[in-house]
């Protein structure tokens, strides 16, 4: 259809040139193919994009792998022409279901150089949609059959070998997902891997990284919102993740941003091992520029969080986030939180939100913050504490205020900008887990 409506285009277009051609010279037929190669991209940009991902209703009609169907416009000579073009914009970044169709058609592209060399980010997410009510228990038996397949070593194994054919593969991002809610089938089911969180997810991805030839630049999250809390489970990764041997970290020396949500597993303890494994996996990464961390819990983060703010030094680090954490003083008496920034003083963009300090705290922070950082740009603390608020509105020598829609302060002698966002401290995310199941019983290693 779409050939016969440009041949009749090329006809008339045809026409009219002969009719005018002693206004202007005689141009070639306006056949689709004939056009620049810019006019032409400018039609193939109104095609759905390629992706991996699928929905319920897709997977109902077929298991669908990848189509090429995007490329096959009217002949092969259009393909030729817009080829290149083509690959380079639509094929950079990758949306990617952790399934095993999606992931063998991941594969099939990794193994041709043609589009392989194209992709630069492979963003990974998992199907939210589910079947209806009707036929809930089929589908619902076949999709948790093959993805507890994937999630038991098959997907790692795929996932390694798409990851070792993209020579030039810069980033990874993941979407957090949570399938299930408190009041979900997974409570009553009680089935581990029915949990289809982005735990899952992760230990995937992280599986494949350390055996792969991959050397990527940027790991991370993508969040809706940096402090929303609409999921009523697990939406980051599991600390034992970071526990990798140094022989497999490879992958991950190279990355120049890091954003991880770090979530608490209800059935777990925590030791002081886990923070140690997450502290080395940190500092092996010497070219780290933005790092973000978000804890699922203020009970996880006072473990993890002493240990790599003491002592993780980054030489290029410039963009700083902490969400979610208690940072209490040491023994000895020193301020983690201080420590970090003395140490990382050339950073100059610095986000806090949902933390606690020792009391006394705030005030010492501000002022290294004024004092040492010469290089800080700027600061936000979203959902601050009660004292955090009294420091910043009521020591005026430090803190000049200023209404910016009631919501902004700057540090005036150093001429830096802290924004406040919400004094609510109320709101903290660890509350979802209030609701959610103890999964102790089906802990392989048989420790609570």
């Amino acid at each position: 259809m779409l050939k016969r409506k440009l041949t009749a285009l090329s006809f008339a277009t045809s026409s009219d040139v002969s009719r005018n051609a002693g206004g202007f010279d005689v141009c070639s037929d306006a056949t689709l193919p004939n056009l620049p190669v810019e006019l032409i991209w400018q039609i193939a940009a109104h095609l759905v994009k390629p992706t991996l991902t699928h929905d319920f209703e897709r997977l109902t009609v077929r298991k669908r792998k990848y189509d090429l169907c995007a490329l096959r416009l009217v002949c092969r000579r259009l393909f030729e022409t817009v080829h290149d073009v083509f690959l380079s914009a639509a094929f950079s970044a990758l949306e990617v279901d952790l399934t095993l169709s999606h992931l063998e058609a991941l594969v099939d592209i990794a193994r041709d150089s043609r589009y392989s060399a194209a992709v630069k980010t492979l963003h990974f997410v998992m199907a939210e949609a589910w079947p209806d009510a009707d036929d809930w228990d089929e589908a619902y038996d076949q999709e948790v059959l093959e993805r507890n397949y994937i999630e038991r070593g098959a997907g790692a194994i795929l996932l390694r070998k798409a990851l070792d054919g993209f020579s030039n593969l810069q980033a990874i991002k993941i979407q957090p997902t949570m399938w299930f809610p408190g009041n979900s089938r997974f409570v009553t089911s009680r089935w581990p891997h029915g949990e289809g969180s982005t735990t899952s997810l992760m230990s995937t991805i992280f599986a494949a990284l350390s055996l792969s030839t991959a050397r990527i630049k940027t790991l991370a999250f993508t969040r809706r919102h940096p402090f929303t809390d609409d999921l009523n489970g697990p939406t980051g990764c599991y600390i034992p993740h970071f526990s990798i041997p140094s022989s497999s970290m490879a992958a991950f020396q190279h990355l120049t941003t890091l954003d991880l949500v770090i979530a608490l597993r209800p059935s777990k303890r925590f030791d002081l091992s886990m923070a140690v494994a997450f502290t080395v996996f940190l500092s092996t990464m010497k070219q780290l520029e933005s790092l973000s961390i978000r804890f699922d819990s203020h009970v996880l983060s006072e473990i993890v969080t002493r240990e790599f703010l003491i002592d993780c030094k980054f030489l290029k680090l410039r963009r700083f986030r902490l969400e979610v954490a208690w940072v209490w003083k040491t023994i000895s008496g020193c301020c983690p939180l201080l420590e970090f920034v003395r140490n990382n003083k050339h950073v100059r963009h610095l986000e806090i939100a949902f933390m606690d300090l020792d009391e006394g705290g705030c005030t010492s922070f501000l002022e290294t913050l004024r004092t040492e950082c010469r290089d800080l740009e700027d600061v936000s603390l979203r959902y601050i504490t009660e004292e955090m608020s009294a420091v910043l509105f009521n020591e005026r020598k430090c803190i000049s205020t200023r209404g910016v829609d009631g919501m902004a302060a700057w540090l005036s002698e150093a001429q830096r900008s802290i924004s406040i966002a919400n004094t609510d401290h109320d709101e903290c995310p660890a509350a979802r887990y209030e609701n959610y199941p103890d999964d102790s019983e089906y802990d392989s290693s048989g420790s609570g």
